[in-house]
């Protein structure tokens, strides 16, 4: 729950953590689970055009399908903000 990058404040301390200099280099591993081309095979819920949400699916949406949708968005925002860090602090 320390690193748990859905929970109040880990942010914040992340952030803090990247721009002490005790840091040496990052790896993120942001969740794939709605980014992943496998996801093509049943519904395509992202693309290169849309990669924030298709408007138009295949198929409809499931309630399952928005959620990762949500959760994926969450996550790979979240993720960009701190790699923005990262190359303001020139960590690789």
């Amino acid at each position: 729950p320390e690193y748990d990058l859905g929970a109040p404040g880990v942010e914040k301390r992340l952030r803090k953590l990247l721009k002490s200099g005790c840091v040496k280099g990052v790896c993120f591993a942001t969740p794939c689970t709605s980014f992943s081309l496998a996801r093509y095979r049943t519904n395509d819920i992202r693309n290169k055009q849309y990669p924030w949400g298709n408007p138009r699916p295949r198929h409809p949406i499931s309630a399952h399908d928005r959620e990762s949708l949500r959760v994926g968005n969450k996550l790979m925002k979240l993720t960009l903000r701190l790699v923005r860090v990262c190359i303001a602090e020139n960590l690789p």
